[in-house]
């Protein structure tokens, strides 16, 4: 009850900024929509995640579905119908190809030689999301302004997407987005610093 009580203390009070941290991948599991509550409630003031919230969310926010795993179906029975098992669900190989297209759109609306942080990236897709219906974590942050940090994103789908996006642009000798890791950090600090009460949960 206690830990309730410090809960309620720090996501009514306006004094705190409250950050969300989450990690793992809780999206495919149907938590995304915990967090989009979360934040629609105003209980997050940021959100830090890595970068498998941000891969799967992107994917349930365009409308894709992941299933439950069935015990008994092996990984490589999943494997012969094109279908990738995370944890206890599984979801299509065609998921991870039309977010590849979708992802690619955001990122043709950003410009070269700007350096970009997470948070800019996921503001992107935010808005790719917002022009279509349905919930997820990235829509409702680039709703209601919460950003997004994601430290580990180098290490997530959506990196290696973007990455192979800026492949494409310089075959075709354009410049590449430019992802700046430390902008991140800073960002972070600086709103850490401003803050007159800071909560963590």
């Amino acid at each position: 009850s206690k830990a309730v009580d410090i809960l309620y203390e720090v996501t009514t009070n306006p004094e705190f900024l409250n950050v969300l941290t989450v990690s793992g991948a809780m999206t495919p599991a149907k938590m995304g929509y915990v967090i989009c509550d979360m934040i629609e409630l105003g209980m997050a003031g940021m959100l830090v995640t890595t970068g498998a919230n941000i891969s799967h969310g992107f994917i349930e926010g365009s409308g894709m579905q992941h299933y439950k795993h069935d015990a008994c179906f092996g990984d490589e029975e999943y494997a012969r119908v094109g279908m990738n098992r995370i944890y206890d669900t599984v979801e299509p190989e065609t998921n991870f190809e039309t977010a590849e297209k979708l992802a690619d759109r955001a990122f043709s609306r950003l410009k070269p030689r700007i350096p970009y942080s997470s948070i800019d990236i996921m503001q992107a897709l935010g808005e790719m999301l917002s022009e279509k219906k349905g919930r997820g974590i990235l829509k409702s942050a680039f709703e209601l302004g919460v950003p997004i940090v994601s430290p580990e994103f180098t290490s997530s789908e959506m990196f290696l997407t973007l990455d192979d996006y800026n492949r494409g642009r310089e075959q075709g000798g354009k410049q590449p987005i430019f992802y700046d890791a430390g902008h991140d950090w800073r960002y972070y600090f600086n709103a850490v610093q401003d803050s007159q009460r800071l909560g963590i949960f």
